[in-house]
């Protein structure tokens, strides 16, 4: 990826979950803290915690995290649509002033 041409135009957009992942992942470490005992798991470190992925608790983070995978997807693609289409009318506004200066000369 890069910009190859001249006159080519890279558009690098980050979105993120806004928080949302974030929560996720604080509400979950509760959770895990509870099923470190609930499983019987022994860690090295207190600040480590854990539960199984095929377990009650493991599936309801992956389905809790895609959730927030898909609101930063989904945002990120609002974010360019807009972007991209402010870029074009603005591009066109400019292209039309040009062509008229242009005209008049």
């Amino acid at each position: 990826m890069g910009i190859t041409q001249q006159g080519q135009v890279t558009i690098l957009i980050r979105c993120s979950s806004r928080g949302f992942g974030h929560q996720v992942c604080s509400d979950y470490l509760r959770v895990a803290e509870i099923a470190l005992r609930k499983y019987g798991f022994t860690l090295p470190d207190e600040e480590l915690a854990c539960f199984p992925c095929d377990s009650d608790e493991g599936q309801d983070y992956l389905a809790a995290m895609n959730c927030a995978l898909n609101f930063a997807w989904c945002n990120r693609h609002m974010e360019i649509e807009d972007k991209v289409m402010k870029m074009t009318q603005d591009n066109a506004s400019i292209l039309s002033a040009q062509s008229a200066i242009t005209n008049r000369q």
